[in-house]
Parts: C-alpha cells; sequence; structure tokens
C-alpha cells in the first residue's frame, strides 16, 4: 500500500513540474526606427501612396509572416519600388529590416546574418490594411 501512494504521489509531482515548465511567450519586438524609401525612377512608384506601415505593423509582419530559405526568397518574393526600413530589437538581438510593398521582408545584421520573410495568406489578412487589402 506504502509502494501505491509513493508511485502515487511521484506521477502527481511530475504532472504537477511538467505543469510548471517555462511555457515560450511570442518573440518580443520593438521597432527602434522606421523610415519609408520609394525608388521614384519606376514608373510603378504611385502605387506607394497607398503603402504605409506603422511601427506595430512592422512587428506583426515579423510575427506572422513565414521565415523562408533564400532560394524560396527569390523565386517567390514580389519586389515593388517602396519599402519600410528601418532598426528593430528581437529577442534582445538588434537587427535592420525592410520590408517590400510586395509583402517580402528581410532581417540582417552587419556580420551578414539574414533571416528572410514572405507575407502570404495570413499575413496579408492581419495586415490588409497595409499591403492595399480590403
Amino acid at each position: 500500500m506504502k509502494t501505491g501512494f509513493a508511485v502515487l504521489a511521484a506521477g502527481l509531482m511530475s504532472t504537477g513540474l511538467a505543469a510548471c515548465q517555462t511555457v515560450r511567450v511570442p518573440d518580443r519586438i520593438s521597432v527602434t526606427s522606421l523610415s519609408l524609401s520609394v525608388d521614384a525612377t519606376d514608373p510603378a512608384h504611385g502605387m506607394c501612396q497607398s503603402f504605409a506601415l506603422t511601427r506595430q505593423d512592422v512587428s506583426a509582419f515579423f510575427r506572422v509572416a513565414a521565415e523562408v530559405g533564400g532560394a524560396e526568397f527569390h523565386d517567390r518574393s514580389v519586389i515593388l519600388p517602396c519599402r519600410y526600413e528601418g532598426t528593430l530589437t528581437l529577442d534582445g538581438e538588434t537587427w535592420r529590416f525592410s520590408i517590400n510593398a510586395g509583402g517580402a521582408g528581410r532581417l540582417y545584421k552587419a556580420d551578414g546574418t539574414q533571416r528572410r520573410y514572405l507575407c502570404e495568406q495570413r499575413c496579408k489578412k492581419v495586415l490588409a490594411h497595409a499591403f492595399g487589402g480590403d
């Protein structure tokens, strides 16, 4: 009987300890600078008037956009004549960023480290106002 209680107690303790494990919270993103860059020599630059991102939009973009490899980014990204650039802090690390009006985004550091993102279905729903959606 004592053995049964010991096994039951050990089982309850392990369940309790599992419940106390750290739960990962979403990446913390703080945008520290933000500016619009437009290639005025591109004939399509007029569409840039409707492309507007806030600091909150930049944070949302990097939370919901899909991170992809370099080849996929190259093949699937749509590059338009306007983009937002700036700096942000992601989980305590400082990155430069670029988000193009076509929904392609990058994080990069001076050491050459890069992360590439594509804003598709879910992302464009979250940021419809910024990317010309309904």
